[in-house]
């Protein structure tokens, strides 16, 4: 999440975290889809419109440090990526250099019927995939939190 510059203290961390990320509100998330229409997820290509969130660690060492969750951070999206073999289009995202994140960050749009969402990784780095970038970046707005592996839910609040 956010770089460190200390030692952490067990207490202020959390645990039980599957996955961290800055999760799209839905205002955020209907700005994203009107830039970015999705290819899956329609009669035509049937499939899942996703646009819910960029994970920046999964299943975290460290868990989570409880001071990180809620920060609001921007998000810039520069353009898409599909590959219609793999099955899933994922959105191009820069983040701030204070935060950690994994490599080829995106925000997965949608994927084909029957491909889970972890294929959008794929895609970042596929040789078929088509790319389109924007004149001018689509700046958001996403608190940071985590997908909580005891009860089932995404947490951007404490």
């Amino acid at each position: 999440m956010l770089r460190d510059s200390g030692g952490i203290n067990p207490e202020n961390i959390v645990e039980n975290v599957i996955y961290t990320g800055a999760f799209l509100p839905e205002e955020e998330r209907m700005k994203l889809l009107s830039k970015v229409s999705p290819f899956y997820g329609n009669d035509e290509n049937p499939g899942k419109v996703i646009a819910h969130h960029v994970t920046l660690a999964f299943k975290p060492i460290d868990g989570i440090k409880k001071s990180d969750i809620g920060k609001i951070i921007p998000l810039k999206i520069t353009g898409y990526v599909i590959d219609k073999k793999i099955g899933a289009q994922a959105a191009l995202v820069e983040l701030p250099e204070d935060i950690v994140s994994k490599p080829n960050t995106h925000i997965t749009i949608s994927v084909a019927e029957g491909v889970p969402p972890v294929k959008s990784n794929d895609v970042i780095t596929s040789n078929e995939r088509e790319m389109v970038s924007f004149e001018e970046p689509l700046i958001l707005h996403a608190p940071l939190g985590y997908f909580d592996g005891e009860s089932k839910k995404v947490i951007t609040s404490l």
